[in-house]
Formats: structure tokens, C-alpha cells, sequence
């Protein structure tokens, strides 16, 4: 195989590891598991074609070697497209039915050790942020300090 097909296939390669690396990340509507599946198909139909170009490229005119590339292409990149961004507009188009979800509870978590006063900004469950109205004159001077 030529450098170009190695550093291809080894590339796709560590696009799996580092998709098997992040497979616990929170998201909405599962996009680690769409890009993982979408770079093994990568991967499977790459494999596939310079090994089957490997052995056939003497034996075939090279407009049937162009037509398994232009196969290989368009499988590859319209599935792939379909499966990374079907998923967010799907999403975009019909969000869960709770108002509530994993994410807007995880990022509403404000620290105990700061009240209202230092918090200007607060995040509701629902991820509206709401800028609370504090005058800085109500505030402690220690406060503000620290």
C-alpha cells in the first residue's frame, strides 16, 4: 500500500481510539455515537477499497479503478454526513418531550459557597439565564473584594 493509504488508514484509526476515549461524554443527542459509527464505516470501506485496488489495479482499466474511487467517495461522505449531522437536525426538529434534561440540570449547579450577591447571573433548570438586580451598594465591601 502507498504512504498515503497507511497514514489515511492509521489516521481513521485514531479517530477511533479517541471516539472509544470520549464514549462517556455527555451530548444531547448522541453525536459520539454517530462520529464513531461513521468513522468505522470510514474505516471498513477504506480498508476495503485499497486492499481490492491493491490486487486488481494491473488487471483493470483504470476508468473502473476511477469508478471504485468515485464509489468509495460518494458511499463514504454521504453517510458520513448523514450520520453526523442527521442526528442534530432531528434533534433540532424534535427536542425530547421533558423540559428538563441531563445537561440543564448539570450546568444549573450553582456553588454553595457563593449567594446571590456574587452570582449576578443565574442559570434556571430549563437553561434560561435570568441577570439577577443587585445594587452594589447593598453589597459587603469584603465581598466584592474577594
Amino acid at each position: 500500500p502507498s504512504p498515503l493509504a497507511s497514514g489515511e488508514l492509521v489516521f481513521l484509526a485514531f479517530g477511533l481510539f479517541y471516539c472509544y476515549c470520549v464514549r462517556s461524554a455527555p451530548s444531547d443527542c448522541g453525536e459520539v455515537r454517530c462520529i464513531t459509527a461513521a468513522l468505522a464505516l470510514e474505516l471498513c470501506v477504506s480498508l476495503a477499497y485499497h486492499v481490492a485496488r491493491h490486487f486488481v489495479q494491473t488487471s483493470l482499466h483504470p476508468d473502473y479503478v476511477y469508478l471504485m474511487y468515485f464509489g468509495r467517495c460518494h458511499a463514504t461522505v454521504t453517510v458520513t454526513a448523514a450520520l453526523v449531522l442527521g442526528p442534530r437536525l432531528w434533534y433540532v426538529h424534535s427536542p425530547p418531550r421533558s423540559t428538563v434534561n441531563s445537561r440543564s440540570l448539570m450546568y444549573s449547579q450553582v456553588d454553595a459557597n457563593l449567594g446571590e450577591a456574587m452570582n449576578p447571573m443565574a442559570i434556571a433548570s430549563n437553561g434560561d439565564v435570568e441577570v439577577l438586580e443587585t445594587n452594589i451598594s447593598d453589597m459587603n465591601p469584603e465581598d466584592i473584594r474577594v
